[in-house]
């Protein structure tokens, strides 16, 4: 399945309605079109952000540099989420956008994550006890 069909998968299969769509905000610079242009990259993004209009989801755009701070190998390391060898760091660094997104948008989840290592259903009897 391709990606824009497995995220309209996801939303459909949501129970939740607290879907957030959120990618890395790509920035070009003088460096980008001598290194690689990233076509893909851009494109992928215009189509999340067309599949959130859609379905009337949040859409999120989060610098890297900020989601490697706050989702850094440490987190990563405590969810049992980094991934090492060689070509995990794109992997990893997606893992550090999901915890960005859940600190910014999502912080009981991730602090759920965090405690538990799952994200619980919470009833109001759940709520009371905290």
């Amino acid at each position: 399945m391709e990606t824009p069909e497995q995220v309209e998968a996801w939303i459909a299969a949501d129970t939740t309605g607290f879907i957030t769509i959120a990618c890395e905000k790509f920035v070009i610079t003088k460096n980008t079109a001598r290194k690689a242009p990233q076509h893909d990259a851009l494109e992928l993004t215009g189509v999340l952000r067309r599949i959130a209009h859609q379905h009337k989801v949040r859409f999120i755009q989060q610098n890297m540099s900020d989601a490697k701070k706050i989702g850094g190998r440490a987190i990563l390391d405590q969810l049992g989420w980094r991934r090492k060898g060689r070509d995990t760091r794109h992997m990893n660094d997606a893992m550090g956008q999901i915890i960005m997104c859940l600190a910014a948008n999502h912080p009981i989840a991730l602090e759920e994550l965090l405690t538990y290592g799952i994200v619980r259903t919470t009833t109001n009897d759940d709520k009371d006890q905290r």
